[in-house]
């Protein structure tokens, strides 16, 4: 027996140790002022660690106490760890548009505030450019299975500074592949020594049967030159080169000539070709080239020509002087023989500004003009559009598809930053089943005829929520500011357009634009259900005789049941009648997904009536007299529940064409049906 009771005992303690924990992090609770997240990192809740870093943003993550949420800036990461597998992170943001987007994780997948996958250590990168403002997370635990880890991969060299070039060796444990980042979002698989030129941070991960490391990280620095610094190639430093193309690069510096031979004792500048030389650390003051030969002799210094700057021949050294970060010199009159080149680096680059878009990013329909200007007088602009060639630039351009246009100003040799812009094609569709079958957060515009079903305004937000339906029966929801007040039944004129964005569940068109009644309306009757379904979201629907039972627990008295336990909820905070016992009603409402659950947004309750209604008998008094159209005026103006009988021509609505039948009727004597 005392076998048995610890076995059960045993197996009680496993299966609590199986089961997930989930562990809440409110940064309100955290802090009581403003606090640097990178300053206290790594922090740890629960078992879990978050680590925050500056990385590529110019804005370090900061916790602020107005808003009580972690302010993730632009370029930032945030690193969250446990000993045991995570499988679920849930993000609470605040209001406004401050969240992550799909491509920040470094493994998993992440969508609509939630990361989902198995991992112990999940790197997110703020890929925006704005910040990501979170105020409370939830991190689901694993700890029933054992963690099953992967060595992360190891850097040869380590991170260091570097002349030139480095080369950048990962190797991880036997059997995994490794996998690498420059910036932490886009991953390519290693397969050989990764060269640099350049200032890099190389993010690495490995993976083995599914499970994947955390993500580590070097930074190789390039060794700048500091103001007056004087750079000087030798050509016995450099592998050899005959009659071809030829490129040295040295600091930061680059020597380039379009055809020439490099030997242990000369570079040789081949007759009318051009060498650059330009520098990315600062801008070129002098330029000195010792020769083999004298002034203007043959493969001398004064061989060379240029149009930039000054030039002055003095023996056998030819001295350029200027300022810029690029200079052209060409081998005119025959090849220039050098024994060494020394370049000076003063440090200051030339200020060229970047180029200026008109409009800066933005979404549009059917083409977009855009033009570029430079503050910068004589500047010279460049662009590119989705990473093609640069190409001058000397009138605005026409774009027809979703683009990034990249753009840079160039003066004397010197360049600008480069600025880009991207351009949205707004997709194009003709149903309200099209529009909700496209992505999260796409833009598009509307061409086709659409109707009001229902419009609500939230005074609390200040925003209009507009039911909608398309001449094939689809229904749709229209959520935002920009639109009009508008009744059941106006047509919506083509070419609004608005932002596909998946709520909870619920297709929404948010952010419209150019919503506006076309002057043309469609009778709206609502569709007749039995039973509500997801797929039945943004209906305009009714259904008849229902039981309706009030929630007894809930607080706000607006949450009711009908038989089969739907949901029934007054969201819009209209008068329902006391709904009894016994009784049935026809109930109209729009279908919505609360919860993941079907549930309706009640608009009116009537009283399903006996077999003794009599049609036109507004006031009830057993007869249709005029006094009838009076009583139906004012339930109209005053808003009351109408009975049974106000359903005069049995369209199940009670509005002005009910008064216009009850006429009709006391003049014929018979209803028009």
């Amino acid at each position: 027996m005392k076998k048995l009771f610890s076995l059960l005992t045993l197996a009680l303690l496993t299966m609590s140790a199986w089961a997930a924990t989930e562990v809440t992090i409110n940064f309100g609770d955290l802090y009581t002022e403003n606090t640097m997240l990178a300053d206290v990192s790594p922090i740890t809740v629960d078992g879990v660690s978050l680590t925050f870093d500056k990385n590529t943003g110019s804005t370090a993550p900061q916790y602020y106490q107005n808003g009580n949420n972690a302010r993730i800036y632009a370029g930032n990461t945030m690193t969250v760890e446990a000993d045991c597998p995570i499988t679920n992170i849930a993000f609470t943001y605040s209001s406004g548009t401050y969240y992550f987007e799909s491509n920040c994780v470094s493994v998993g997948t992440y969508e609509d505030g939630a990361w989902t996958g198995t991992a112990s250590s999940i790197l997110f990168t703020n890929s925006t450019t704005h910040q990501v403002r979170i105020t409370s997370m939830v991190v689901t635990l694993d700890e029933g299975d054992p963690v099953v880890t992967v060595n992360a991969p190891t850097f040869s060299p380590a991170a260091c500074n570097f002349d030139e070039s480095i080369s950048v060796t990962l190797t991880a444990e036997e059997g995994a592949t490794i996998s690498y980042s420059t910036d932490g979002l886009a991953w390519t698989p290693y397969t050989a020594p990764i060269v640099l030129t350049e200032t890099t941070t190389i993010y690495a991960k490995a993976a083995k049967n599914g499970v994947e490391s955390s993500v580590v990280s070097a930074t190789y620095t390039l060794n700048e030159p500091v103001s007056g610094d004087a750079i000087v190639f030798i050509p016995g430093d450099y592998e050899a080169v005959t009659n071809s193309p030829f490129s040295v690069t040295k600091n930061g510096v680059t020597i380039a000539c379009t055809s020439g031979t490099i030997t242990d004792e000369q570079f040789r500048f081949f007759k009318s070709q051009t060498t650059t030389i330009s520098s990315t650390v600062g801008a070129i003051t002098k330029i000195e080239f010792t020769c083999t030969a004298n002034g203007s002799a043959q493969y001398g210094p004064g061989c060379f020509t240029t149009e930039t700057g000054a030039y002055v021949v003095d023996g056998k050294v030819g001295t350029w002087t200027g300022n810029a970060t690029s200079v052209e010199f060409v081998s005119s009159s025959n090849q220039v023989r050098a024994t060494q080149v020394v370049v000076y680096i003063d440090g200051e680059t030339p200020s060229v500004s970047a180029p200026v878009f008109d409009p800066t990013s933005c979404t549009f329909t059917g083409s977009q003009v855009v033009a570029l200007s430079c503050e910068t007088e004589g500047a010279a602009i460049y662009y590119s559009i989705n990473d093609g060639e640069y190409l001058p630039y000397n009138a605005p351009f026409t774009l027809t598809a979703t683009s990034t246009v990249k753009a840079y100003a160039e003066l004397n040799g010197a360049q600008s930053a480069v600025n880009s812009a991207t351009y949205t094609k707004r997709v194009e569709v003709t149903s309200v089943a099209d529009a909700n079958a496209l992505g999260n957060k796409v833009d598009f515009v509307y061409y086709g005829d659409v109707a009001v079903t229902y419009q609500w305004y939230n005074a609390n937000n200040q925003y209009y929520s507009t039911w909608i339906v398309d001449e094939q029966g689809n229904a749709g929801l229209i959520y935002g500011k920009q639109v009009p007040v508008l009744n059941q039944g106006d047509v919506i004129a083509e070419e609004w357009e608005a932002q596909k964005t998946t709520y909870n569940g619920i297709p929404e068109f948010q952010y419209p634009n150019n919503v506006v009644a076309s002057g043309e309306t469609w009778t709206i009757n609502p569709v007749e259900l039995t039973a509500v379904t997801t797929d039945d979201v943004n209906k305009y629907i009714i259904m008849k005789g229902q039981t309706i039972t009030a929630d007894a627990t809930d607080t706000t008295g607006r949450r009711y049941y009908n038989a089969d336990s739907l949901v029934v909820y007054n969201q819009f905070g209209v008068q329902l009648p006391a709904f009894e016992e016994g009784k049935t009603y026809d109930v109209i409402a729009i279908a919505t997904i609360y919860h993941n659950a079907p549930e309706l947004y009640i608009i009116s309750a009537t009283e399903v009536q006996g077999t003794d209604v009599m049609r036109g008998d507004v006031d009830q008094n057993q007869s249709v007299s005029i006094a009838d159209v009076t009583a139906l005026i004012d339930i109209l103006l005053g808003g009351g529940q109408a009975p049974a009988e106000a359903d005069c021509n049995l369209d199940q609505n009670v509005n002005i064409a009910d008064v216009t039948a009850l006429i009709d009727f006391l003049l014929t004597g018979n209803w028009a049906d």
